[in-house]
């Protein structure tokens, strides 16, 4: 259905049965193969750290999606609701970079489009959470 993935074995063992036998279930990771480079200029991203001798950069994404938890203020952990995606904010990334590539990895993220969600969504599958990035501009 989707291509530019990879599937990986994983073995799980499960606790000991009622018989005292290891439960043994086979679980696949998909691995895109796709990756696309961070790009600081269409973005908002921040650089946090970067290393001069190996060029290793990280970034912090500004205007995400953001989750309700909570913050310290003062001496107290206090709840704070999330907030949605600013528009113009986030990953931003040329429609020709993923090209025939709706899911890849913008690391450490792995990055779908909207048609890999809406698939996913319509399956009815629960053990996938997702926060909107940012979005898929001309270019």
């Amino acid at each position: 259905m989707f291509g530019g993935l990879d599937l990986l074995p994983i073995c799980v063992t499960k606790p000991k049965g009622e018989r005292g036998t290891r439960i043994q279930e086979k679980v696949w990771h998909l691995r895109p193969t796709r990756v696309i480079q961070y790009n600081p200029e269409l973005s908002t991203l921040e650089l946090k750290a970067g290393c001069d001798v190996c060029g290793r950069r990280s970034y912090r994404i500004l205007g995400t999606e953001t989750d309700p938890g909570e913050e310290l203020i003062g001496e107290r952990w206090e709840p704070v609701p999330g907030k949605p995606r600013q528009p113009g904010n986030g990953v931003l990334l040329p429609r020709s970079a993923i090209e025939g590539t709706p899911i890849f990895l913008y690391e450490p993220f792995t990055l779908v489009t909207d048609d890999v969600r809406r698939f996913i969504e319509g399956k009815g599958w629960t053990n996938v959470r997702f926060q909107e990035y940012g979005e898929v501009v001309d270019g």
